[in-house]
């Protein structure tokens, strides 16, 4: 069953997550509270991550978090101080 995924903090640990859920065909939606992450990804086509010894352009959406879309399922990634 495919299911659509957001993924709330799309830094190092919520953009393997989601590229990972991206790979297995879900739909996957990176959000993030400031522009420049989703600005990038859109920019070069999509996010650029090298899992298991291989470069992969992985097709996803990503977007601020004010303009999330609706999904089943939110992962959130928060860093902890």
């Amino acid at each position: 069953m495919k299911l659509n995924y957001s993924v709330l903090g799309a830094g190092a640990m919520g953009s393997v997550f989601g590229a990972r859920l991206a790979l297995k065909g879900h739909f996957v939606e990176l959000l993030n509270r400031t522009p420049d992450h989703a600005k990038a990804i859109k920019e070069q086509g999509g996010l650029i991550c090298h899992l298991d010894q291989q470069k992969h352009l992985i097709l996803l959406q990503a977007d601020l978090v004010v303009r999330a879309k609706a999904v089943d399922m939110v992962f959130i990634f928060t860093k902890t101080h």
